[in-house]
């Protein structure tokens, strides 16, 4: 199964993928993000994705720096 992660700026953003998603559950990374994790599936493809809302500003960018791997 493949695997993605997807970090949104805003809520709006956060809820337009998280209602593509199957078997979502929360779960908690070591550094203390909140994330929600679920199962995206298009024909024979299968998808682990992991969903954050990180909010406006370079938090993206951030995160990547540090390296953090939600799974």
């Amino acid at each position: 199964m493949s695997c993605a992660v997807i970090l949104t700026a805003i809520r709006i953003e956060y809820m337009a993928v998280r209602v593509h998603l199957s078997d979502l559950r929360e779960e908690m990374h070591p550094n203390g993000t909140i994330y929600e994790r679920g199962k995206f599936s298009i024909g024979s493809q299968k998808w682990e994705v992991g969903i954050v809302e990180t909010g406006a500003g370079n938090s993206c960018s951030d995160r990547s720096r540090k390296g953090d791997r939600l799974f």
